[in-house]
C-alpha cells in the first residue's frame, strides 16, 4: 500500500514537471527564428520590404507580402512595433527583424 502511494505521488510529480515544462516552452515567440525561403506577411502593406527582399515574385506584385530575392537574403520576421528583436536580429524600419544590420 505505501509503495503504490509513493509511486503515485511520484507519478504526479512528474506530470507536473513536464506540464510545466510544456507551459514554458509555448511562450517562447515562434516568430524568432527568421527564414528566408518563403514570404512573410507584412503587419501593414504601407511597409517597405527590407533589404534583400520584395513585394515581387515571379512578376507578381503583391504588396501585403515581402519575399526573399535570393538564397542569399537575410532571415526575416515581421513584428510589431512594441516588439524587441530576438538574440542575432536587428530591428528594420521598426516592424522587421533581420539579421542583416540597417
Amino acid at each position: 500500500m505505501r509503495k503504490a502511494f509513493i509511486a503515485a505521488a511520484l507519478s504526479l510529480a512528474n506530470l507536473a514537471l513536464l506540464g510545466g515544462i510544456i507551459v514554458a516552452s509555448a511562450n517562447l515567440p515562434v516568430h524568432a527564428q527568421g527564414q528566408n525561403r518563403e514570404g512573410v506577411k507584412k503587419t501593414s502593406k504601407a511597409v517597405a520590404c527590407p533589404s534583400g527582399w520584395s513585394s515581387t515574385k515571379n512578376s507578381e506584385t503583391d504588396v501585403s507580402m515581402c519575399f526573399p530575392l535570393g538564397s542569399s537574403s537575410p532571415k526575416l520576421y515581421a513584428k510589431s512595433e512594441k516588439e524587441s528583436c530576438a538574440e542575432g536580429y536587428h530591428e528594420v524600419s521598426r516592424l522587421w527583424c533581420s539579421t542583416k544590420k540597417p
